[in-house]
């Protein structure tokens, strides 16, 4: 924006106004200055087309009075109340024409997507608001406008058209097809000049896709209906290849001249004479062909109308099907024999997959009593491999034991090295039972998907397979304590396991899949959570301790997380044993979430942090690359005023455009964006968020996290500052980008859509969650309070009802755990409910949700946030202890667990500890509490049956005083790595 326009604005009655020319607007771009010399208009007619496109649209932006543009005069004048108004409009006219909003760069096998948008350009502008600009050579379609999402989305939904055709053999979704013919390449330059008179007679899009001089041909790409693309060859064959190919005049039908393209009204007109002309003709001389021949079609194309009709003729593929599964319900011994087949061990994967489509297709035909048949057979097949595994499981298992009582437990590093070298040889040998047995079950798996009514009474005709689970429970449990053995969890993760255990583990997931009790799987994170607000374990129980967390249970041996009932199941039970070890094997293949492993995303609190990240950005990468979204976004802000720079960028565009490649220019500094001005974007910009004078979130208690201000409404604008904030937030989880913020547990709580408990209120009002804590331990019906809570709203005092007539409904001990659920409900979501919908509005436009509920309110801050790097030394100098001192052995065994954690760990024990992962700038001397500076604390406990509990506010830690340090080690990790809430334990 040039400082001399700036200069320009005047105010008038009150006004401010900008009247200048357009060669006044420094930078633009030269591609779009129409430049004709055979025409005496405007050189700026494309840029007017632009501006007038988008003049509605920058009026509402920046509220403007009147926004004119001048095509003659080449001039253009706005008006605004302030000058500021002015100058943003400007700005936004400058971003809008210094260069295109998203560019396409069109494959050659794709460009009659360039004919197709050439053709309804007026209406893709009237939908999008914005210009299309071709470069054929270059095979480039630029989009100048405001904003690009609405256009790329047009553009990829119309590529994804003919990408679906060219996937699908030619036929789209739609009904459309895209075909290619051949033409004698001397027609070339007479169908190039009735290109648009063949589209306007036949109403497809047609375009020549390559020239072979040297063969002597040219392919000419079709595109739209089939029976228009027939009529388009018509028009061809029977009016233009007729034709000399120095004709220059009109085509014989006579309806319009080449490129002329005439209104539906005259062009019906033209058509009825024409039909009427050659009626006549034909009743004048019945024995005259109505339309003159000339040229007969070449002989490839009448070879290629010949095959077309040929597989016209052909019956359909679901006909087919129908016949082979008629045949083989009619031979039953033939079903037993492709059972047979799969049993193969040299069976080739392209004949295990014809075998299961013939059966897929039985089951879709046949009745339910061969139906049954057929997978009792496959799954007493599976039973027989099924023997032969355990059987060899049961020799290496003793094979294992051998070597354990010579060398004793592994210890190091090495020797658990030592043992994996020694395994893989003996087992490498009948890795086939391994592939065979997850074959049998993926083709099971496969076959049940047509029919689940069979596949359960197949089931109880066959023998159970629990032996071999229970064979594969056996066998992998050294390997876990193997892996147990790793002191550093980079070493584990790059274990290289005997190839049968891959597929073992894979036929439980995928036998589970289908026969576990499915229908009792635990909730996720995204689950609400009890609103039992008394929940608070009292028990000595270490489980019970866990209940509302959700993490496993705190007993000497691995078991539900949930001692019985319905979440004892067997599927969890296994995920629970084999934790280590099934994330070391998704740590080496990603992908296994999503395919064989799927099931274990049914239970995330058993997944690794680092694997659910890796997970999440798989689906990110998957859903770029799926929706196409490879244009640039591009943001120019100024340094001095982000947020309000950001804020008009960002609110102005669509969701999917902010989803595109992002492009940070910061005006008046020189740098190209390669990653490191959007990195640094969104950390100057998430510090921006917090700033008091946006009055939209308030410090908790302890000062390093954030809530939503309930009284944000002060500012007039605040719900579309928090829909900003919550899109910024989405962007940099989207684009992997780390920010500086940090907000409190139940605001994480709300982004994964989990209710808050009473316990989150402690970060906010410690005091009145002891007055709350006090309430349920003692008796109130002596207290005069009711189910009403007192609200400032600016200044005013307001009594608000937490249930119908709530100020005269008094609370008592019967009532008070309604009470403290209503008044948790109403301080952490109904007070600040707006907000929260505003914020999660912006959010979700770039994240779904789905994609994030597998994390806990501890992850989704790591993920935002970033993983910090936790000095331990640091840490351990700034510590205080009550009722221990350094030299206690249990602090000892406290510090040694600390330093054997990984980094992930660390980032969990300071979030457990302090209730964020931020470290101060200062060190731990900085740490900061409700009181201001409040060092790291550690209070002794007497009740050795309980997990460790924590009080962020107060940055304090109460430690029982443990027997033995592996029950210290075993507790310790439970509460930080599978707690949900520290305090919850209190």
């Amino acid at each position: 924006m040039s400082s001399k326009l700036c200069s320009m604005i005047v105010r008038k009655n009150g006004i401010a106004e900008l009247d200048a020319r357009l060669d006044m607007i420094e930078g633009i771009d030269e591609e779009i200055i129409y430049r004709d010399s055979t025409n005496m208009g405007s050189p700026y007619t494309y840029i007017i087309k632009i501006l007038g496109l988008n003049k509605d649209r920058l009026c509402a932006m920046h509220r403007l009075f009147r926004l004119n543009f001048n095509s003659v005069a080449q001039t253009f004048q706005i008006q605004a109340l302030e000058a500021q108004q002015v100058k943003d409009a400007l700005h936004s006219i400058v971003i809008m024409l210094q260069q295109p909003v998203v560019s396409f760069c069109i494959d050659p096998k794709e460009i009659i997507t360039m004919r197709i948008l050439k053709n309804c350009k007026k209406e893709f502008s009237k939908e999008t608001g914005c210009w299309l600009h071709f470069k054929w050579p270059s095979r480039v379609i630029s989009v100048y406008g405001i904003e690009g999402a609405a256009a790329s989305a047009y553009v990829c939904t119309l590529l994804g058209e003919l990408r679906s055709c060219i996937a699908n053999e030619g036929v789209g979704r739609n009904g459309r097809q895209l075909m290619e013919h051949m033409f004698d390449r001397r027609y070339k330059t007479l169908i190039k000049k009735y290109v648009e008179y063949i589209e306007t007679r036949s109403g497809a899009q047609l375009v020549i896709l390559s020239d072979k001089t040297e063969a002597g041909y040219m392919i000419v790409q079709f595109y739209g209906q089939k029976a228009k693309i027939a009529a388009a060859l018509n028009v061809i064959s029977e009016e233009v290849l007729v034709l000399p190919t120095t004709t220059t005049g009109p085509c014989p039908a006579k309806v319009c001249c080449p490129g002329e393209i005439v209104s539906p009204k005259e062009f019906q007109s033209r058509q009825q004479q024409q039909q009427q002309q050659q009626q006549r003709a034909v009743a004048a001389n019945p024995t005259a062909d109505q339309h003159p021949r000339g040229q007969r079609l070449p002989h490839y194309l009448i070879e290629q109308q010949q095959q077309q009709q040929q597989q016209q003729q052909q019956p359909p593929r679901d006909i087919k099907g129908r016949l082979f599964s008629e045949m083989f319900v009619a031979s039953p011994q033939l079903l037993s024999g492709l059972v047979q087949v799969l049993e193969w061990q040299d069976c080739s994967e392209s004949t295990r997959h014809h075998a299961v489509n013939i059966m897929r297709s039985v089951c879709s035909f046949c009745s339910p009593d061969t139906q049954t048949t057929l997978l009792a057979d496959l799954l007493q097949s599976t039973q027989r491999v099924a023997a032969a595994v355990v059987n060899h499981l049961q020799k290496c298992e003793d094979d294992q034991v051998n070597q354990v009582s010579v060398g004793g437990a592994a210890a190091t590093d090495a020797e658990a090295v030592a043992f994996r070298s020694e395994g893989r040889p003996a087992e490498a040998p009948n890795n086939k039972l391994g592939i065979l047995l997850h074959r049998l079950i993926q083709s099971y798996a496969a076959v049940t998907s047509n029919s689940k009514q069979a596949a359960v009474a197949a089931r109880g005709k066959a023998t159970t397979l629990d032996p071999l689970w229970h064979a594969i429970n056996g066998y992998l449990l050294r390997m876990n304590t193997q892996l147990e053995a790793f002191k550093d969890p980079k070493a584990a993760s790059s274990v290289t396991f005997p190839p049968i255990v891959l597929p073992l583990v894979e036929s439980f997931f995928m036998f589970h899949s289908i026969h576990s009790d499915l229908a009792n799987d635990p909730p996720s994170f995204a689950d609400p959570e009890p609103t039992n607000p008394t929940a608070e374990p009292q028990q000595p129980e270490a489980a019970k301790a866990n209940d509302e967390s959700g993490g496993p249970a705190a007993t000497a041996e691995p078991s539900s997380p949930v001692s019985g009932g319905k979440d004892s199941t067997v599927s969890m039970q296994f995920i629970e044993k084999n934790r280590r070890l099934l994330n070391v094997l998704v740590s080496s293949n990603i992908s296994l979430l999503g395919t064989s492993l799927a099931l274990l995303m049914k239970y995330p609190r058993y997944v690794d942090f680092e694997n659910k990240r890796l997970w999440f950005r798989e689906q990110i990468r998957r859903e770029q690359e799926s929706q196409g979204y490879g244009h640039s976004c591009r943001i120019h802000v100024r340094r001095a005023n982000v947020f309000q720079d950001s804020f008009f960028n960002l609110n102005s565009r669509q969701a999917e455009e902010l989803k595109g490649r992002l492009r940070v220019v910061f005006k008046r500094e020189e740098g190209v964006d390669a990653g490191g001005l959007t990195r640094e974007w969104f950390l100057v910009l998430s510090k921006e968020m917090f700033d008091p004078n946006y009055a939209l979130f308030i410090p908790s208690a302890e000062g390093m996290t954030y809530q939503p201000n309930g009284l944000s409404s002060i500012n007039s604008v605040h719900l579309n500052y928090f829909k900003f904030v919550g899109r910024v937030v989405g962007m940099a989880l989207f684009h992997d980008a780390h920010l500086d913020c940090y907000f409190t547990r139940s605001f994480y709580k709300h982004m994964l859509g989990i209710t808050p408990t009473y316990h989150d209120i402690e970060s906010i009002s410690p005091d009145y969650y002891k007055q709350l804590v006090w309430a349920l331990e003692n008796d109130v019906d002596d207290l005069e309070f009711t189910f009403s809570t007192e609200a400032d709203d600016l200044g005013k005092r307001e009594v608000i009802d937490l249930k119908p007539d709530g100020r005269n409904v008094p609370v008592t001990n019967e009532n008070k755990q309604e009470f403290v659920t209503l008044i948790t409900d109403y301080k952490m979501t109904k007070a600040i409910k707006d907000q929260i919908d505003a914020f999660l509005g912006g959010f979700y436009e770039i994240v779904p949700r789905r994609l994030i509920s597998i994390f806990n309110e501890h992850e989704l801050e790591l993920l935002i946030s970033g993983m910090p790097d936790v000095n331990i030394e640091d840490l351990k100098a700034n510590t205080e202890y009550v009722g221990y001192t350094s030299a206690s052995a249990v602090i000892i065994w406290f510090w040694q667990v600390i330093d054997a954690m990984n980094r992930e760990e660390k980032s969990m024990l300071v979030q457990f500890i302090t209730g964020s992962s931020k470290v101060p700038l200062g060190g731990f001397k900085d740490l900061q509490g409700m009181h201001g500076t409040q060092k790291f604390n550690i209070h002794r406990t007497a009740d050795t049956s309980r997990l460790p509990s924590a009080h962020t506010c107060f940055n304090q830690l109460d430690l029982p005083e443990y027997n033995t340090f592996d029950q210290l080690k075993d507790m310790l990790m439970k509460a930080v790595t599978m707690g949900h809430l520290g305090f919850g334990f209190v």
